[in-house]
C-alpha cells in the first residue's frame, strides 16, 4: 500500500474513501517559523483533487492550519493552502483532509514552498 508522500504526489492508491485526515510521510520540510504554501498540482486522471483542510501538527500539538474547500484539476480553486508557523517545529506532520467520497481518479503533486 502506498503512503501519501511529496515525492510520488496523490493517486488513487494514496485518497482515503473517507473525510480521515491523511499524514503526508516521508518528512515534511516545515520546520522553521514563516508563512508556507502547500499547493496541489494536478497532472491527470478523469477526477479533479477536492480538498478541504491542510494541519501541521509539532507531535501531536496542532500548530497551523488552513481549512477551506479546494479543486484542483483541469480548473483550479482554492488549491493553494497557507500555514503561519509560529515557532521552530521540532516533529512536524502534515495533514491532509481530501473529500474524495466517490470518484478518486487523480494524480498530482504536492509541494511546499517558503514564503
Amino acid at each position: 500500500i502506498s503512503d501519501l508522500n511529496l515525492i510520488e504526489g496523490w493517486s488513487p492508491a494514496v485518497l482515503p474513501s473517507d473525510n480521515t485526515p491523511q499524514e503526508v510521510k516521508g518528512g515534511v520540510p516545515i520546520t522553521q517559523p514563516g508563512t508556507y504554501e502547500i499547493t496541489f498540482i494536478y497532472k491527470k486522471g478523469p477526477d479533479a483533487l477536492l480538498t478541504t483542510a491542510v494541519e501541521l501538527y509539532d507531535g501531536k500539538k496542532k500548530v497551523a492550519e488552513d481549512r477551506h474547500d479546494g479543486f484542483s484539476g483541469v480548473k483550479k480553486n482554492g488549491h493553494v493552502y497557507t500555514l503561519t508557523v509560529p515557532s521552530t517545529v521540532k516533529n512536524p506532520k502534515l495533514f491532509i483532509t481530501f473529500n474524495m467520497l466517490k470518484k478518486r481518479d487523480s494524480y498530482g503533486q504536492i509541494t511546499i514552498t517558503k514564503k
